[in-house]
């Protein structure tokens, strides 16, 4: 198994708006079952509780590298970040 960590700035301003916007690109269903069917177990997403922070971290278990390098080769993965994530640290 291996553990993919991605840390970084939320471009929304609120948790809310956070969570509504990775629910429409990560957390939406194809891209969901695309990754599972790639070997993502798991993908937990933690966001702040405060307008004052905007870091978040994801962590997600893969069964394989070759999943986690596929996956977000993808177009449509690497155009959908941009839109959740201001920065990644």
């Amino acid at each position: 198994m291996f553990l993919l960590c991605i840390r970084g700035t939320l471009n929304d301003k609120t948790p809310e708006t956070a969570r509504e916007t990775h629910n429409a690109t990560a957390g939406n269903p194809q891209v969901v079952a695309a990754a599972q069917a790639l070997g993502d177990l798991s993908h937990k997403v933690f966001v702040p509780t405060t307008p004052e922070s905007a870091e978040f971290l994801i962590l997600d278990i893969w069964k394989d590298p070759s999943g986690i390098e596929k996956f977000f080769s993808d177009e449509n993965v690497r155009l959908g970040a941009p839109v959740a994530l201001e920065q990644v640290l």
